[in-house]
């Protein structure tokens, strides 16, 4: 189970979908700020870098969360406070 979910997460912040791809090349090809097309490049720029090195390639900093349906009969095992 923590190997797919770790996979999971790996798929997730390092390979953006294609269709996702050719709306930032295609916005950065129509764009008239010099601004915008700057951080569009880095945006275009990072997803590769992010395919090539197996590394992120998120804009921000978030933090993962994942929803978890668990029965009232569960028992979690963690640290206490």
């Amino acid at each position: 189970m923590i190997d797919a979910v770790v996979g999971a997460i790996m798929l997730a912040v390092t390979k953006i979908p294609d269709d996702v791809v050719l709306a930032l090349r295609e916005a950065y090809e129509r764009e008239e700020s010099e601004i915008a097309r700057f951080n569009l490049g880095n945006i275009l720029r990072s997803i590769e870098i992010g395919e090539i090195e197996s590394i992120p390639v998120r804009q921000d900093t978030g933090t993962l969360t994942f929803p978890v349906k668990a029965g009232s009969k569960m028992h979690f095992k963690g640290r206490k406070n």
